[in-house]
């Protein structure tokens, strides 16, 4: 029988003259970029799933507090939620 899992990830949205890129310190092979806020939360989404939709839950990055995490003037941290199952 498969569980739904909800996971936390944090991406840090970095806002420069040309767009904003898209990065989440627990899965560094997971960036993007978009020129607006609302395209670059639709493909931070986007990109996550498709960055770990292989994996099983338990070779998942764990995530990292949001404690910890630390932003610079230029960024914004948003969370994104990964939908998967223990199987």
């Amino acid at each position: 029988m498969e569980h739904s899992l909800v996971i936390k990830y944090y991406a840090i949205f970095e806002f420069e003259s040309d767009g904003i890129n898209v990065y989440f310190p627990d899965v560094p092979e997971a960036f993007t970029c978009a020129y607006s806020v609302r395209e670059a939360i639709l493909m931070a989404k986007e990109v996550l799933e498709l960055t770990l939709h292989k994996k099983k839950v338990r070779e998942l990055p764990r995530p990292t507090d949001v404690e910890v995490i630390k932003i610079k003037k230029n960024e914004l941290l948003k969370f994104c939620l990964l939908y998967t199952s223990d199987a």
